[in-house]
């Protein structure tokens, strides 16, 4: 057969016959080739067979291109699709707007950060000598703490400090205004 540009599916695969290799967008002309040289010319033919390895032998692929063989026929997320958890685009959309944060305590910084400091993401903050790094982070280490009763993560958290700038009696103090905060929202509850 003649592979023909993938535009996703054959009139028999449309009609609900028997779907051709080269109709997939997930595989190159070249592979496709490689398959149909060896007979594998439908996703039948495919799964037919007993595994990726049985497949790679057969069809005289290397195991890689097998996998994706049967990634791509069995409709299964491909690397960049289980990177991303196999979700499209718009889904990502939506779980980012939906999103909770660390809340940082300022109602301004959070606004300014879309809720607060994203979970799941790597956040740097910079700045000269003295302008409240440390005491950010550490109130950042005591505000991940916060239930979700309380419109917190209830998170958990590791503080390593490389400096020797931690000061456990400021994170306490920041730990019981946290505290008094929590009380009067569980009052407003």
């Amino acid at each position: 057969s003649n592979p023909q540009p993938a535009t996703g599916m054959d009139e028999a695969a449309a009609s609900g016959g028997v779907r051709e290799l080269h109709t997939y967008a997930g595989l190159t002309p070249q592979l496709v080739g490689k398959l149909g040289r060896a007979g594998f010319t439908t996703k039948d033919d495919v799964l037919r067979m007993q595994g990726i390895t049985a497949l790679a032998q057969e069809a005289g692929v290397t195991f890689e291109e097998a996998r994706l063989v049967f990634q791509v026929v069995r409709g299964a997320p491909n690397r960049f699709q289980e990177a991303l958890g196999g979700r499209t685009a718009l889904e990502l959309l939506s779980q980012e707007a939906a999103r909770v944060g660390i809340s940082t305590m300022s109602p301004a910084i959070d606004q300014m950060l879309h809720g607060g400091i994203p979970l799941g993401k790597l956040t740097e903050f910079c700045g000269v000598p003295g302008i409240g790094k440390t005491q950010f982070g550490m109130q950042l280490a005591v505000s991940v703490h916060t239930p979700a009763t309380c419109h917190g993560v209830g998170g958990q958290c590791v503080y390593i400090d490389t400096e020797g700038s931690f000061s456990s009696e400021r994170v306490a103090e920041m730990a019981r205004h946290l505290i008094t905060l929590m009380i009067s929202c569980w009052r407003i509850l």
